[in-house]
C-alpha cells in the first residue's frame, strides 16, 4: 500500500501562492459594527420616544369617565337622555383643538370652489387641492418662525418685511 499512498501525495500539491488566504473577520466585523450602530439608535430613538411620553401624559390628566357615566346613564331609556348627548356631542372641543378651526369652514374654501374652472369639483377635493398647496407654500414671512420663537420662549426677533403687513395673521394657518 505504500505505492497507493504515494500515488495520492502525488495528486496533491501544496500552495505556491504568496498571499495567505483572505479571512472573514473584518467582513464579519464591518457587518457586526453595522448592526450595534443600527441598535444603538434604536436605543437612542426608544428613549426619546419614552421621554416624549412620559412628558405627554404629565401634561394632559386622563378625564374621568366615571363622572361622565353619573351624568348620562347608558343604556337610554328616554328621549330627554338622547337629547343631553347629542348636546353634548354637538359643543366644539375646544381643548383639543384650541384656537384651530376646521378648514371647511374658512370662508375662503368657498370662493375658490366658486371660482374654480371645474364646477364638478365635490368640497373634499377642493379642500384637498388647498390644502396641498398651502403644505407646500413657503414661510410667509417667517411666520412659522416666529411662532417657534415664541414657543422656545424667545423674542420676536424676526423684522416684518413690507410684503406681510396685509390684515391676515400669519399664525391663523
Amino acid at each position: 500500500m505504500p505505492q497507493n499512498e504515494d500515488t495520492v501525495l502525488d495528486h496533491v500539491q501544496p500552495s505556491t501562492s504568496a498571499t495567505p488566504p483572505r479571512a472573514l473577520t473584518p467582513v464579519q466585523s464591518d457587518r457586526d459594527h453595522i448592526i450595534l450602530r443600527a441598535l444603538e439608535e434604536l436605543k437612542v430613538q426608544v428613549r426619546q420616544n419614552t421621554l416624549l411620553l412620559q412628558a405627554l401624559t404629565s401634561r394632559q390628566p386622563v378625564q374621568n369617565t366615571s363622572q361622565l357615566s353619573e351624568e348620562y346613564k347608558f343604556p337610554m331609556t328616554c328621549d330627554e337622555d338622547l337629547t343631553r348627548v347629542e348636546e353634548l356631542l354637538d359643543k366644539p372641543q375646544k381643548k383639543a383643538l384650541g384656537r384651530k378651526k376646521a378648514f371647511s369652514a374658512f370662508k375662503i374654501t368657498a370662493v375658490i370652489r366658486g371660482a374654480s374652472a371645474v364646477q364638478k369639483i365635490t368640497a373634499s377635493e377642493c379642500e384637498a387641492v388647498i390644502k396641498n398647496w398651502l403644505k407646500y407654500s413657503g414661510d410667509r414671512s417667517g411666520g412659522r418662525k416666529r411662532r417657534t420663537g415664541r414657543q422656545q420662549g424667545g423674542d420676536d426677533t424676526v423684522s416684518r418685511d413690507s410684503s406681510s403687513s396685509s390684515s391676515m395673521d400669519d399664525d391663523d394657518f
